[in-house]
């Protein structure tokens, strides 16, 4: 099916586009023309264009636009699809629409699809390949290479989902991220990956549009270039696999949260990761390995199947809301500031070598605690209070300081298996409820 013109579906009903179906079963289409469902009077209608080959030219023009809502496009090739020229499912005072460009062997795309709503959301361009690398060179997914220019402009024109974990995709289905993706919108870039994410560049958004990174193994931020920079939006992670932030790789988010859910490890190291919103980890085993540092309004980490492990160099400083720390075991080795509330919560003693502080709040520990180091709680010089609900013991000749300013301080047992070199505890009130 070669189509040079136009081809339209009318629309049955006011509110209701037209759909279009355009298939050659084992054949070939190929369009440079127009062909169009779109409904002035109402929702936007659906086109299909499925065969064996699909090719878009650069004069090839597909529109489901609808004035109340934008409709739906699917390009389908059963071994390949090669898409320029211009796609459009916008939605007036609706949503926009759906757009898909697929197949599951080739997929070459560097068409402009515009899915904006004038007064709704704007909809979604969706491309399914079976693995691919963002990168400086042409587009193609064949290759394992889509554009990063293209990409970015497509981004201004609606939400884009690269997706390789689609069923009969080829490809080993990773998605790698090479060169820098720019783009100012409210509309947000989703990669979704039937196997790793690996991020080497800057995804960077100036305006409120996210960044979802979901791989069915692990999600890395890589040393060397990866960094993901959003003003207002947020990073959200699912991983199946590990979570790595590793070296000189960066997240930052200026007002949006940073979630993070990992069924394997999650781990920083030396790398920075700082919300304007919150942080929330959650996963197996969460270590911050050397100087890595984690800044949010409230931060929360759930090592709810393995553990928590901040090494000295390591930092954590919330702004303003709660810090919750909980896990099957707990280490603190790096400082913990706050001037908000801070909470540990362990089913093992919490190991604490390094100083914990906020500002007029509280801070309570829901477990035992072990000092390894000489070191400071203090709750600052408001009301505060400090809770110790466990023992608290030594590992070796250290000194510890309880500082709740005008607050209380709630101790249980001091030292009753191994004496602290030195105990001060300071505070409106002292309480204790065991032995010291």
């Amino acid at each position: 099916i070669n189509n040079g013109g136009e081809v339209r579906a009318e629309p049955k009903l006011v509110f209701e586009g037209g759909r279009m179906v355009i298939k050659s079963e084992g054949g070939s289409v190929v369009n440079s023309g127009t062909l169009t469902a779109a409904n002035a009077s109402g929702k936007g209608g659906s086109i299909d264009v499925i065969a064996n080959s699909v090719t878009l030219t650069d004069t090839s023009h597909i529109d489901a636009s609808g004035s109340q809502g934008g409709g739906d496009i699917l390009v389908w090739g059963d071994t390949e699809t090669f898409a320029q020229g211009t796609l459009a499912a916008r939605g007036g005072s609706g949503a926009g629409g759906f757009v898909e460009v697929s197949s599951p062997i080739t997929l070459s795309y560097g068409a402009l699809t515009d899915t904006r709503a004038d007064d709704g959301t704007a909809g979604t361009l969706f491309l399914d390949p079976g693995d691919f690398t963002i990168s400086t060179g042409a587009d193609n997914l064949a290759g394992g290479n889509v554009n990063n220019l293209v990409l970015a402009i497509n981004l201004g024109l609606g939400n884009v989902t690269l997706d390789t974990a689609a069923i009969g995709s080829g490809g080993a289905g990773d998605i790698s991220v090479a060169a820098a993706v720019n783009w100012n919108s409210a509309n947000s870039l989703t990669l979704t990956a039937g196997n790793d994410i690996t991020v080497n560049a800057l995804i960077a958004n100036g305006g409120m549009g996210g960044v979802n990174l979901n791989a069915l193994g692990a999600v890395t931020i890589e040393n060397g270039g990866g960094q993901i920079a959003l003003s207002g939006g947020s990073v959200t992670v699912m991983a199946g696999g590990n979570f790595n932030v590793n070296g000189t790789a960066t997240i930052v988010t200026g007002g949006g949260n940073i979630n993070v859910t990992a069924l394997g490890d999650s781990t920083i190291n030396n790398a920075i990761i700082s919300a304007g919103g919150d942080i929330i980890i959650v996963g197996n085993n969460i270590m911050l390995n050397g100087a890595a540092s984690l800044s949010g309004g409230t931060f929360s980490a759930g090592a709810f199947t393995g553990t928590f492990t901040s090494t000295s160099s390591g930092s954590i400083t919330g702004g303003g809301g709660l810090v919750q720390i909980a896990g099957t075991g707990i280490t603190i080795g790096g400082n913990i500031s706050d001037t908000g509330a801070i909470d540990m919560d362990s089913t093992t003693p919490i190991n604490l070598n390094a100083a914990i502080s906020s500002n007029d709040s509280d801070i309570r520990f829901r477990d035992d605690v072990v000092v390894g180091a000489n070191f400071t709680i203090a709750s600052g010089g408001g009301i505060g209070d400090i809770a110790f609900d466990g023992t608290i013991n030594d590992d070796g000749g250290r000194s510890l300081t309880v500082d709740a300013g005008l607050g209380s301080v709630t101790l249980q047992n001091v030292g009753n298996t191994a004496p602290l070199t030195a105990f001060t505890a300071n505070g409106v009130g002292v309480t204790f409820a065991g032995d010291t």
